[in-house]
């Protein structure tokens, strides 16, 4: 006999209802086992789980590639255009994590309440990275002409410290490094 039973074969059964308290019971056990199942699939699953790409819309996808490849040494992997959509793609590759930038023509940018704060809107806020070597990285930047939105600074949360520049297009990349020395 099977476990699953519609409302009309349940009500079909006439008089015979004495099996009903037997069908409900065998439906909410084989519930409780999917779910139980579906949880422990879920916790697998997510052992396994890997940052591997972000998506940002751009206004210029030549500036935006550039800006990535020259501030933090990504790789343009592979390019495409779809001209009857107004839309090109790049993607960016840096030790296996890739940045899909998207310029799609007339596409409009969302304004936060406050402009200098893109997390006083909701959505998309900042991209992060860590690296060993803030010093050098935010030098270079500095060297490079980056727009500096937060200088490099402790972070409290951290206890290491960070920095954040601004993209072509406003979006703030965060970089946390490792405390100085004397700090500990």
């Amino acid at each position: 006999m099977s476990a699953i039973f519609s409302f009309r074969q349940i009500f079909r059964m006439g008089d015979d209802m004495k099996i009903f308290p037997v069908i409900i019971c065998a439906l909410f056990m084989q519930a409780t086992a999917a779910c139980a199942s579906a949880a422990q699939n879920d916790a697998s699953v997510q052992e396994d789980l890997t940052p591997r790409l972000i998506a940002i819309s751009v206004s210029d996808l030549d500036d935006a590639s550039a800006w990535y490849v020259t501030y933090f040494n990504f790789e343009e992997t592979k390019r495409y255009a779809f001209p009857e959509d107004g839309m090109r793609i790049a993607f960016l590759e840096r030790n296996g994590f890739e940045l899909e930038l998207i310029e799609i023509a007339n596409a409009a940018p969302y304004a936060a309440p406050d402009p200098d704060n893109p997390s006083t809107r909701q959505g998309y806020n900042k991209l992060a990275f860590y690296s060993e070597d803030i010093d050098a990285l935010y030098t270079n930047a500095q060297d490079r002409g980056a727009q500096v939105h937060s200088v490099l600074s402790n972070s409290n949360r951290t206890g290491g410290r960070f920095f954040i520049l601004l993209d072509p297009d406003g979006n703030w990349v965060q970089v946390f490094g490792p405390a100085l020395q004397s700090d500990k």
